[in-house]
């Protein structure tokens, strides 16, 4: 027998144990994963239950909001102001140009961030929004409002249940890399990830598919990355400052726009996956050997379609963007002089904006009133011609009033017993610690396999070089 033949052999046999060796792993696989069913029903029972006590109070958070609008709806409030677009001080009396404008959550931009400036209707009651303009004889004293201020609505916290979850928690076949909120201008390729530090890019790689949580963002619905970069980023919309983030370079022009946050106050989450195309029934267990377990963790909030998740549980009300966010706990720093923050993602269950509204209306000439867009130019003087009042609403007003009563009562009735709301989620994170060792044990049988596919690979490449009609009549 030739010296080729008997190494081909024996790389044959190699392949064969190595192949046995990963069927074996699979098998004890599915065992653990058949065995750790019971934790799971646990825990999802356990979750259902809590997210019904947080839906209930969401839903009356929800009322609320639905009641203030109705009284948008019937005409006794109004989401229309004058914003103040021009000031003409060549002329005597000063004069201003006024637009007719719709209330926005994000405020308005003049161009410079430096924010806007508008009449004071009536009406904005506990709003408590300062430098408004106030008439002072003939003229008009005034400080633009901030921008991003939410004009002319109030905000509250949802309440929420925040996960945390990590690669050695994923189901079999899961294809997830990480998420994070991200923004992309119109017709642009570069997408900014809102974490401070470059590190949440990590496990990245070109041909990795984005998907935005919003449709229209991408032609498609999703786009591939192409390569990568960093640029400097203002995140005080998400509880950092200015610091240094990655950026993500895509094959393909955004269509739409994903800003943080867009203008109805939600955050555009970005979900990073990796093309499962040529997946092998045995393959479909296999993971890359070394892959860790623990890193990157995704931070998020639960809802029906995904209960169970994650390896532990809290509530919140911090109002912060629900995510979900990853990064990598392993690089964590903060506070150190000419390095960059990367820190754990502030997560909350987000905001509700109540459409406050206004009580007088703007008009046009007498009790005409202006519809969006319009304007009208007026002196100093004329600020008192330039809103009408609206009419009474009883009914709305009473079933507002028992809205926010419901809304309260829930709210204290439930802050009464969080010390046991708080003790079922203890129980429910320590169910998932007992379902984590399953987890990491079928992560780790999953690592095992993707080493011998790997070692497989190695043995098939020799198997085909040996073989070659040159290489055989060498050794031969």
């Amino acid at each position: 027998m030739s010296i080729s033949t008997t190494i081909l052999i024996d790389l044959q046999n190699k392949i064969e144990e190595l192949e046995t060796s990963a069927l074996a792993f699979r098998d004890e696989i599915i065992k653990t994963d058949a065995d750790k069913e019971k934790y799971d029903d646990a825990i999802n029972k356990l979750d259902r239950y809590c997210l019904t006590q947080i839906g209930d109070l969401n839903d009356s958070i929800n009322d609320v909001r639905d009641a203030y609008q109705e009284r948008i709806n019937v005409g006794c409030r109004t989401d229309m102001f004058w914003r103040i677009v021009g000031i003409d001080t060549t002329q005597s009396p000063t004069q201003y140009t006024l637009m007719c404008t719709k209330m926005k959550i994000v405020g308005f931009n003049t161009g410079d961030n430096s924010g806007f400036s508008t009449f004071n209707p009536a009406g904005l009651g506990t709003l408590g929004i300062d430098g408004l303009p106030v008439v002072t004889g003939s003229g008009v004293t005034f400080t633009p409002v901030a921008y991003g201020t939410p004009y002319g609505f109030e905000s509250d916290n949802y309440w929420g249940i925040k996960y945390y979850d990590e690669p050695g928690e994923k189901d079999i076949g899961d294809t997830t890399v990480t998420s994070f909120i991200g923004t992309v201008g119109l017709a642009k390729t570069v997408l900014t990830v809102m974490l401070p530090g470059t590190e949440s890019v990590g496990l990245l790689t070109t041909g990795d598919l984005i998907v935005p949580s919003e449709e229209g963002i991408f032609s498609g619905d999703q786009n591939t990355i192409v390569g990568f970069g960093t640029t400097t980023a203002n995140l005080s919309s998400v509880g950092f400052g200015t610091t240094t983030v990655s950026t993500i370079i895509m094959s393909g022009n955004a269509i739409g726009i994903a800003s943080a946050p867009q203008d109805d106050g939600t955050f555009v989450h970005f979900t990073i996956v990796r093309d499962p195309v040529g997946i092998t029934t045995l393959t479909e267990y296999s993971i890359p050997f070394g892959s860790n377990p623990f890193s990157p963790q995704t931070i998020g909030i639960m809802y029906p379609t995904n209960v169970g998740v994650g390896k532990s549980v809290y509530v919140v009300n911090n109002g912060f963007p629900p995510g979900p966010q990853s990064w990598k706990p392993e690089f964590e720093i903060s506070g150190v002089d000419g390095i960059d923050d990367y820190v754990e993602p502030i997560v909350g269950a987000g905001k509700v904006y109540y459409p406050i509204g206004f009580t007088s209306a703007p008009v046009l000439i007498g009790s005409l009133r202006a519809s969006e867009g319009q304007t009208r130019i007026v002196t100093g003087a004329q600020f008192v011609t330039i809103t009408a009042p609206l009419s009474s609403c009883p009914t709305e007003e009473a079933a507002l009033t028992a809205s926010i009563d419901t809304r309260d009562t829930k709210e204290s009735n439930f802050n009464a017993g969080i010390t046991t709301f708080n003790s079922i989620l203890s129980t429910d994170t320590l169910l998932r610690s007992e379902r984590t060792e399953k987890n990491q044990k079928i992560h780790g049988l999953r690592t095992m396999i993707g080493h011998c596919n790997e070692q497989i690979n190695i043995h098939q490449q020799s198997i085909n070089s040996i073989g070659s009609t040159s290489i055989t009549e060498i050794l031969s």
